[in-house]
C-alpha cells in the first residue's frame, strides 16, 4: 500500500515514537493556507464559477473561430450565454454538495449508491439544461441539437461538484489510514525491537546444552542443579515470548536467571545474553 503523503521519519518503540509520528501526521495533515475571504462557501463558489465561466467562454470562442462559425458573434455575446450557464450551476452546486453530505459514496451498498448518483446527475443535468433553454434560447426546443453536448457536459459536471462534495468524507479515511498506518509502524518496531532481544535466548540454549552434555558424565546431581537452572532460565524466556514482549521486569527476570544458570558451571563466562 502506497502511503497517501510522503513521511520523512522512521517509528520508533515506545511513547517516543508515538509522539514523533504525533507530530509528523499533525504536519502532514495541515491543510493549505488560503486566504480568509476565500474560504467561505460562497466566495468560493463564485470565484470558481466565475472562472470557469470565462474559460469555457474562451473556449467557445475559439472552438466557433476555428471553425469558421463566429459569424457576427462577439466575445461578449458568447460571454452573455456561457456565463448564464456558469451562474446556473453556481445555483445548483449547494444542491449537489446537500446530496453528497446526506448520500455520500460508501462502501456500503455502493452499488446502489451510484445508481442514485448516476439519476440525479442526469435529473440536475436536465434541469441545468432546462433553466438555461428558457432563458437564452425559449424558442429552441430542449431537445434539439444545440443542447446535446449541454447534457454531457452538465453530467459530468456533477460528478466533478460531487467529488468536491466528498473531500471531508475522502480527509476523515485518509487521517483514519494514516493513524492505521502509524499504529502498524510502531507495533512493528516494537515487534522487531523484542525480536532482536529475543534472538540472544538460542544461544544461552545450545551453550547449556553442551555443557550439561559434558557434566552428565561425571556429576549427576551437578547435571540436576543443571538442568534446574536451566528450567528457570527456559520459563522466564518463554513468558517473554508472549504479547507483553521483554519488559524491564522480564528482562530484569532473565538476566537473574543467566546469572544463577552461569554459576553452576554449565559454560565459561564469556557467554552474554548478546551472543
Amino acid at each position: 500500500m502506497i502511503p497517501a503523503r510522503r513521511r520523512t521519519i522512521t517509528a520508533l518503540p515506545g511513547s517516543e515514537a508515538q509522539e514523533t509520528a504525533g507530530i509528523t501526521d499533525q504536519k502532514a495533515s495541515r491543510p493549505m493556507r488560503v486566504p480568509g475571504w476565500l474560504r467561505h462557501p460562497v466566495a468560493a463558489v463564485s470565484l470558481t464559477w466565475l472562472v470557469y465561466g470565462i474559460l469555457w467562454t474562451q473556449q467557445s470562442f475559439a472552438y466557433l473561430a476555428r471553425r469558421g462559425r463566429l459569424g457576427d458573434q462577439s466575445w461578449l455575446s458568447i460571454a452573455r450565454g456561457d456565463m448564464l450557464s456558469a451562474l446556473i450551476w453556481a445555483l445548483l452546486t449547494p444542491v449537489v454538495f446537500f446530496a453528497a453530505k446526506v448520500f455520500p459514496l460508501r462502501q456500503t451498498w455502493l452499488a446502489a449508491r451510484a445508481v442514485v448518483y448516476v439519476i440525479l446527475a442526469a435529473l440536475v443535468s436536465v434541469m441545468h439544461a432546462g433553466i438555461w433553454q428558457q432563458i437564452s434560447h425559449p424558442e429552441m426546443s430542449l431537445l434539439s441539437s444545440q443542447f446535446q453536448s449541454t447534457f454531457v457536459v452538465g453530467f459530468l459536471i456533477f460528478f466533478a461538484i460531487a467529488a468536491v462534495g466528498h473531500r471531508r468524507a475522502l480527509g476523515e479515511w485518509l487521517r483514519r489510514r494514516e493513524a492505521a498506518a502509524t499504529a502498524l509502524r510502531i507495533e512493528l518496531a516494537n515487534a522487531q525491537l523484542r525480536a532482536a532481544k529475543l534472538q540472544a535466548i538460542p544461544p544461552v540454549l545450545l551453550r547449556s546444552l553442551d555443557g550439561i552434555a559434558e557434566t552428565v558424565r561425571r556429576d549427576a546431581s551437578l547435571t540436576e542443579r543443571q538442568l534446574t537452572r536451566l528450567a528457570d532460565y527456559l520459563r522466564v524466556a518463554l513468558e517473554c515470548s508472549d504479547d507483553r514482549g521483554i519488559t524491564p521486569e522480564r528482562e530484569l527476570a532473565l538476566e537473574a536467571a543467566l546469572v544463577a544458570l552461569r554459576k553452576t558451571g554449565i559454560y565459561s563466562d564469556d557467554l552474554t545474553l548478546s551472543a
